[in-house]
């Protein structure tokens, strides 16, 4: 995992030839593959994405917060093509019913917001509490990317679809 962190792909190489398992999780329940993520490594993503499948069990680890949405979070495009190459799927939902989309809106990632959109990410998939990226988008003030979520799920919410100001600065919201 450290190697992965900082970006180590060697180090990886060599580790993964001597048995080191690359599905071992951490206390959170993160992989290697999830701090090569959040951390945008993608040549150690490429390195684990082998070694790595997106199977039903590290769907559900560390809350259903898979590498997808770190990457989509984090503005990581490269890491998100090579997940998405992977098999890694983009629409998957963490413990709390959002999706990468929804993390990508939450972070002002525009630049992954159009990627996912361009990649038929479902624009009004509602979280537990039926939140759609549209809903947070329209919540956050974030009036460019509720407009392209409101054109591609045909929505006509309100202001999201008549916003006055589409050209919002996106800084990372915590």
């Amino acid at each position: 995992m450290a190697g992965a962190t900082m970006g180590h792909k060697t180090t990886l190489e060599k580790l993964l030839s001597l048995g080191a398992d690359p599905l071992a999780v951490d206390n959170g329940g993160w992989t290697a593959l999830h701090w090569a993520a959040v951390n945008d490594e993608a040549e150690c993503v490429s390195t684990l994405i082998p070694v790595t499948p997106p199977t039903p069990e590290l769907l559900q680890a560390a809350d259903g917060h898979t590498p997808v949405h770190l990457a989509s979070f984090g503005g990581h495009e490269a890491v998100l093509k090579a997940l998405e190459g992977a098999g890694w799927p983009l629409n998957a939902m963490d413990g709390d019913g959002l999706t990468p989309l929804h993390w990508a809106v939450k972070a002002g990632r525009l630049d992954v917001v159009r990627y996912l959109l361009d990649k038929d990410a479902a624009p009004s998939t509602g979280a537990g509490d039926d939140l759609t990226p549209l809903d947070l988008a329209k919540r956050q003030g974030k009036d460019l990317a509720a407009r392209w979520l409101a054109r591609r799920s045909g929505a006509v919410h309100g202001d999201a679809a008549q916003s006055p100001n589409p050209e919002v600065s996106f800084g990372i919201l915590a």
